[in-house]
């Protein structure tokens, strides 16, 4: 940022009708380039840009994209996925450089076709806007022989396309295949981002989580940090854990490590509500 967009433009008066020789700092502005300033710089961001088409907002297989990412320097940067009814939440795929940036580019392919959500994390915090947007088939224009077949999230497009027939489906959502393991990891996901687990005690043959429903989340979310709903929601799970402590497995009835990973939550977090909440959490673990 230029400094020349802070600065006063004309010199204020110096009570006799003449003015005061030099230019200085609006007050406002002042506190501005103080405060705002390095606060928006703690904020990342992520967007998405169609290299093939720059002055669109759409994108369809075969277009060129990029993705730039600006935040903290020397940050791991993760991507949580929203596909086809599931939630990929990945590992840590790249860092930002001593500038505080990363990108990468490539190119849509048939797999992509459908719709995207993306919550990108760099360095423990929420870029300030989702990545949202939908690949769609290239279809010719005026397409008269062109199939579209739906049923619930799924979809299927067959077209003429640049002189070829081409079929285009977005991922399958079937769950046939599923580990025990990976059916759990999911129910939990939907807990975290989507609400609904008052009263819920996560078990196991050897009886309730306890303490270990902290490793259980802490292995789904990885390094992607939370929304506040979503911090919210799994302060809930952590409660419901040991409501029942007679029902709890022996080796899971105390909460350390339910303690330290509430303490972590609460360093990813600059919301000061957020921080409360998850505070009376572990004052509540505490006593149990």
């Amino acid at each position: 940022m230029r400094a020349i967009a802070i600065l006063s433009s004309n010199p204020p008066h110096n009570g006799r009708g003449g003015r005061v020789s030099g230019t200085r700092l609006d007050a406002a502005a002042f506190c501005a380039l103080i405060f705002v300033l390095p606060l928006a710089a703690q904020t990342p961001s992520v967007r998405i840009v169609n290299e093939t088409n720059p002055s669109s907002t759409e994108f369809q297989v075969g277009d060129a994209y990029r993705i730039e990412v600006v935040g903290a320097p020397n940050q791991a940067i993760s991507i949580r996925s929203m596909r086809a009814g599931r939630i990929d939440w990945g590992s840590p795929v790249a860092w930002t450089n001593a500038a505080g940036r990363w990108s990468t580019s490539g190119r849509f392919e048939n797999k992509d076709f459908g719709d995207w959500n993306q919550v990108w994390t760099i360095g423990g915090k929420l870029a300030a806007t989702p990545i949202r947007f939908y690949v769609k088939a290239p279809c010719l224009p005026n397409n008269g022989d062109a199939f579209y077949f739906q049923s619930g999230i799924n979809i299927v497009v067959t077209c003429v396309t640049a002189g070829l027939d081409r079929t285009f489906a977005t991922p399958s959502n079937d769950t046939t295949a599923q580990t025990p393991d990976q059916y759990h990891q999911e129910i939990l996901s939907h807990f975290i981002t989507v609400g609904g687990g008052e009263g819920v005690a996560l078990s196991s043959a050897e009886g309730g989580l306890g303490d270990h429903t902290a490793d259980l989340i802490d292995k789904v979310v990885g390094a992607n940090a939370l929304t506040g709903a979503e911090t919210r929601n799994v302060l809930t799970l952590m409660k419901g854990a040991f409501e029942k402590p007679e029902s709890i497995a022996p080796d899971a009835r105390r909460p350390w490590k339910s303690l330290a990973f509430l303490r972590a939550l609460e360093e990813r977090t600059d919301d000061q509500g957020v921080k409360t909440q998850i505070e009376e959490t572990i004052a509540h673990l505490q006593t149990r």
